[in-house]
């Protein structure tokens, strides 16, 4: 997997009409800056590894004309985007006037697939005119060496079209590439950024782990307006949100969902790290053979293999019985499971358990293959 970053600076002047030259009235003020950086907040689609994307060119409508603000043919991986991580496109000096499309040039796309297959994506026009981006509100930039910030949110959740059963990766043969790019105005939309951690049924900071591949939902006035996820370190991002408050909901298996209401603007991005909690409670027991009697008349099997899954099949833990049989996990629980015990000379035993069922010392027997 091909992934470059850029480690120039493209230095390139909006060319302005004669009117506008004549009549801005900057005087001797120097240029602002624009920069336009990339990034993908949505959902992940699950079986794909990377999809790379070949841009050579970025044009921006500047007073009413297109300018290029960036040509240089760089392959992005923006299935690696997102959960904070931000890719740098170009940073322009910019004279006054009003920004509002921008025309993003595509090369090539495809998508790597976890078991190999590679899908080449048809950009529908995308090397010819271009892909247009409206920009709403379009950006007002005035003189003054001030800071402006675009920010292409590329959804390759809605992007990519699964030709196939998206719930089935054998069946797909391809994606249709429908280009789905939000542009997120740092002087006027808000961004929230965020971290979720499991406190693992301890009190201490440093035994929390991170909460990975979660949803993560943003409601405004009781209505979902954008959804993403985890990455493996439990980060997440928003971009382009409007002003206002929001209510992000973390959601994860096993624990209570997080309700964190924050109030956003351009000026400030909100950020939210947390810790989820559930019910906590030591799911303990004994594992008993019937073949094998120790010598206070107890049957009693060490080294038996007890695993804990979800009721989706997803394994959650696993340990292995102690010399007296006995077998513990501590963490937390929302939801009902299941408990497989294993031993070699033994046919397994699966217990399916109810949360109130957690409370009380497990009594495991396994039946003996001799």
């Amino acid at each position: 997997m091909k992934f470059y970053r850029i480690v120039a600076i493209i230095a390139m002047y909006f060319s302005l009409s004669a009117c506008t030259e004549s009549g801005s009235g900057d005087g001797d003020k120097p240029d602002s800056t624009l920069k336009i950086r990339l990034t993908d907040s949505s959902v992940k689609r699950q079986n794909i590894s990377a999809v790379e994307i070949e841009i050579f060119k970025v044009e921006a409508r500047h007073n009413g004309e297109f300018t290029t603000v960036y040509e240089r043919s760089e392959i992005y991986d923006v299935f690696v985007l997102g959960s904070g991580v931000i890719e740098d496109l170009a940073q322009v000096p910019v004279k006054s006037g009003l920004v509002d499309q921008l025309r993003i040039y595509i090369a090539s796309a495809y998508v790597f697939m976890e078991d190999g297959t590679i899908h080449e994506l048809q950009v529908p026009s995308g090397a010819q005119s271009g892909l247009k981006v409206a920009i709403n509100p379009g950006l007002s930039i005035i003189p003054g060496g001030v800071p402006y910030e675009f920010i292409l949110d590329f959804d390759l959740y809605h992007s990519l079209i699964p030709i196939g059963s998206p719930n089935n990766p054998q069946t797909i043969s391809g994606f249709h590439f429908q280009p789905v790019i939000k542009v997120a105005n740092k002087s006027y939309h808000a961004n929230i950024y965020g971290q979720a951690y499991s406190d693992m049924c301890t009190s201490l900071p440093q035994d929390d782990l991170p909460i990975r591949m979660n949803l993560v939902s943003a409601f405004r006035n009781g209505e979902l307006v954008a959804s993403t996820q985890t990455n493996n370190e439990g980060k997440f991002m928003f971009v382009g949100l409007e002003p206002g408050e929001y209510d992000v909901v973390i959601e994860a298996p096993l624990h209570k969902a997080i309700h964190a209401f924050r109030e956003v603007s351009s000026v400030t991005d909100a950020r939210i790290t947390t810790r989820l909690a559930g019910k906590c409670v030591s799911l303990a027991g004994r594992v008993f053979s019937v073949e094998n009697l120790d010598e206070e008349g107890v049957y009693v099997l060490e080294g038996a293999l007890v695993q804990m899954y979800d009721r989706s099949g997803n394994l959650l833990d696993e340990t292995l019985s102690a010399y007296d049989g006995a077998f513990k996990f501590s963490r937390r629980f929302e939801e009902d499971l299941s408990l497989v015990v294993s031993e070699e000379l033994h046919y397994d035993s699966q217990l399916d358990l109810s949360v109130d069922e957690l409370y009380s010392p497990l009594s495991v027997r396994l039946e003996s293959k001799l």
